[in-house]
């Protein structure tokens, strides 16, 4: 969720701006949330060890993500699609991972992960939580 809000994305310039369709579901994770799994994984190694697993306290297209930021930012952040030629012209081995994202579907499982995780951070929350840094205004005065 850190990442989204960094410059690579547009939104301190008022945009969501990525190569990702409309339709693609992306997963989301709080920083905070990967310490609680990973602390889960040492407390309990025969568990995790050997295993992957998928996690991300939200999934959401890229317009619902906009939709999303918008609302905490109180202030209109649209999504903007970069075409894939565009972004192959920059960075070829970009271009490739943006394209593997647009054709596959990760799969998670968010209500096991709450069960593990019951503070799994959704989008909203996160941005509740980070309100007053990210955007000047607290979590008292957010409205979803």
């Amino acid at each position: 969720m850190e990442d989204i809000l960094g410059p690579r994305f547009g939104v301190p310039h008022g945009t969501l701006a990525t190569a990702i369709k409309p339709e693609t579901p992306m997963p989301f994770i709080a920083v905070d949330d990967i310490g609680v799994f990973v602390a889960l994984a040492f407390d309990n190694p025969d568990a995790y060890l050997g295993k992957t697993i998928e996690i991300a306290g939200d999934v959401l297209t890229p317009p619902q993500l906009a939709a999303t930021l918008s609302r905490a930012a109180r202030r209109a952040i649209p999504y903007v699609q970069i075409p894939i030629e565009t972004i192959r012209q920059q960075n070829a081995e970009l271009a490739l991972v943006y394209e593997f994202v647009n054709e596959s579907s990760l799969l998670v499982d968010i209500p096991a992960l709450r069960q593990q995780h019951p503070d799994l951070m959704d989008c909203d929350l996160w941005l509740k939580k980070h309100s007053t840094a990210l955007f000047g205004h607290t979590q008292d005065d957010f409205s979803a």
